[in-house]
């Protein structure tokens, strides 16, 4: 049962709300399940949910409704409903990449029905499908006709081996993790009182700037978040894909280019991607207070609750919304663009400045990330 599921639960009026179960790999016994009203997502439920997987497909559930951890605009009447506990209990049928259940408490009918979802998170085992390919000059070519600045909507990322799929490193982790609320509730204030000690300074989740430099940090120090580096440049991103040691296990490296500013005008939401009962994501500058790095970098981060993130932009490129460009280069132009890109002083030693604003940062992230990431094994 552990992963990312997705799908529709159809109440007892015949209401169909979006569904999103999540279960992480190192607690299967437990996870957490999402509804947002298909035809008015800012109504939404909350169950946790304690999970038997018996033999022969059987899948039950123990279900408890509960108010939502964070509180949204919407009608507090809806949400009354479920105020408070609510027990239940799913029972159904489990295959490999899809399950279907009926749901029943004493509740209300919106708490009542039948659950049909689809697992939607990634193998390890999964790769990328493949992109444009292009040349080293192509690509420069490419980057030559675009707007310059806070004009360009396009913002990059650049990776190693072109068959890695995009996923936060919270995501791709192998511990297992998919429960970003969890993740809220968990790691956010042992990071909150950690990093504040060894920067000197407060970390307020209520103040937007302050919760995004913290994330930004525990970004750049290696901790799994839902963050996903991208950068405004593309010669950064560049450097990044450059295979360095790895030339001789990939043919190609990648540079994707996302649409940031489309997205915003046609999908993007008020609410960050932490905090909606759907599936989501989002683009952020990144913050740069007490972060040297994401200045240097030129940073930009999208925040995502989504494991399979190629698949959830698919969607909207089925409708005619194209967002996400895939550049597949050749290992062997490698050391002509290594060279440019040392001509733009593009190099380890400008990326990567001395964290003096963070003096302690990288051990302790270490010491939670040991914590709270020990892999499934």
């Amino acid at each position: 049962m552990s992963g990312q599921w997705e799908g529709t639960f159809r109440d007892a009026d015949g209401r169909a709300w979006f569904t999103v179960v999540n279960v992480d790999s190192d607690r299967p016994s437990t996870g957490r399940m999402l509804m947002a009203d298909q035809e008015r997502p800012e109504i939404w439920q909350h169950a946790t949910l304690g999970i038997v997987v018996e033999g022969s497909g059987a899948l039950r559930a123990e279900v408890e409704f509960s108010d939502y951890p964070l509180r949204f605009p919407g009608d507090e009447k809806e949400h009354a409903e479920t105020a408070g506990i609510l027990p239940g209990r799913m029972l159904g049928e489990i295959i490999p990449d899809a399950f279907r259940t009926t749901l029943a408490s004493n509740g209300p009918a919106r708490t009542n029905g039948v659950i049909e979802a689809l697992r939607i998170d990634r193998q390890v085992e999964d790769v990328s499908t493949p992109g444009d390919l292009l040349s080293w000059q192509d690509f420069r070519s490419w980057i030559q006709g675009l707007p310059s600045g806070s004009n360009s909507p396009w913002i990059f990322r650049g990776q190693r081996n072109s068959a890695w799929r995009l996923a936060s490193h919270f995501h791709r982790h192998p511990a297992g993790r998919r429960d970003v609320i969890r993740f809220a509730q968990e790691d956010l204030p042992h990071l909150q009182s950690a990093i504040g000690k060894a920067t000197g300074r407060g970390y307020r989740f209520n103040v937007r700037e302050e919760y995004e430099s913290l994330l930004s940090i525990a970004q750049h120090h290696g901790y799994p978040t839902p963050l996903l580096d991208w950068t405004e440049s593309p010669h950064v991103a560049a450097y990044f894909a450059l295979p360095h040691r790895e030339a001789a296990k990939t043919e190609h490296w990648r540079i994707y280019a996302f649409n940031a500013t489309k997205f915003l005008e046609y999908a993007m939401s008020e609410w960050g991607a932490l905090e909606v009962p759907l599936l989501y994501l989002y683009t952020v500058r990144a913050s740069r207070r007490d972060n040297l790095r994401a200045k240097a970098q030129q940073s930009v981060f999208m925040l995502s609750n989504v494991a399979d993130i190629e698949g959830f932009v698919v969607r909207y490129e089925r409708i005619g919304l194209p967002l996400l460009l895939k550049f597949d280069l050749p290992a062997d132009d490698a050391p002509q663009a290594r060279e440019d890109l040392r001509e733009l002083s593009i190099t380890e030693s400008s990326l990567f400045p001395s964290d003096s604003n963070c003096p302690g940062c990288a051990e302790v992230c270490a010491a939670l990330k040991q914590r709270f990431f020990t892999a499934v094994q």
